[in-house]
């Protein structure tokens, strides 16, 4: 279906077609409280080829519809944002016309942000994207939270804090980041990560001693 979405976008005219299919998917995610597992290359070619009026769509309509739709871009059930299809360039000036200092954070939700490091290895380290959006804001912190959210794995085998540190460990880098805001927001962000992180540990540990008790 993503084939059909991209020829048919990718030519001038329609557009009213081309609003149709923007309310179907928005309708959808409205039906669905924010999820949509149906069509979701469809749904990112949509979002890279219509990025303004995607966007938009998420600001528009009753206010419990535009929580919905923020909570898409956020968790929407597919395995990634819609957004990570968006050039970071029209990312940025949309938000920038936006001139509201959340909307920041909400898109920064969506970017695509991670990075393996070495396919051997378990390092990451952030996309350009997602250190060029983060240089782009007004307010560095909201943006880093919203990255922070993201060190917590949807799913993982084994033990969840070695999941997320080198995550974490990524977003500690910018700590050493050349901008004075940056980099204070960034060595916040690791700290509460950190704290996070050992108290996972600790749960880790708890469900480690409950298992050899009851093996015993």
């Amino acid at each position: 279906m993503e084939k059909v979405i991209n020829a048919a976008l990718c030519f001038d005219g329609n557009e009213t077609q081309k609003t149709e299919w923007l309310d179907a998917i928005f309708s959808d995610v409205d039906r669905h409280y924010g999820y949509s597992n149906s069509f979701e290359k469809a749904i990112e070619t949509t979002a890279g080829l219509m990025p303004q009026a995607f966007l938009n769509r998420v600001f528009q309509g009753t206010e419990e519809q535009q929580n919905r739709r923020s909570f898409f871009i956020r968790h929407g059930g597919i395995r990634r944002s819609p957004l990570s299809k968006i050039d970071v360039t029209d990312l940025i000036a949309w938000c920038q016309q936006r001139n509201t200092p959340e909307i920041w954070g909400l898109v920064a939700s969506g970017i695509m942000l991670w990075e393996k490091a070495d396919a051997n290895e378990n390092g990451y380290f952030l996309t350009t994207s997602a250190v060029t959006f983060l240089e782009a804001a007004p307010d560095p912190e909201p943006v880093l939270h919203a990255y922070a959210d993201r060190v917590t794995p949807s799913g993982w085998t084994g033990s969840r804090a070695d999941t997320m540190q080198p995550r974490a460990d990524a977003i500690a880098e910018l700590s050493l980041h050349v901008r004075q805001d940056i980099s204070d927001a960034a060595r916040s962000t690791s700290n509460r990560l950190a704290m996070e992180i050992e108290r996972e540990r600790i749960r880790d540990r708890q469900r480690d001693e409950d298992r050899e008790q009851r093996f015993e």
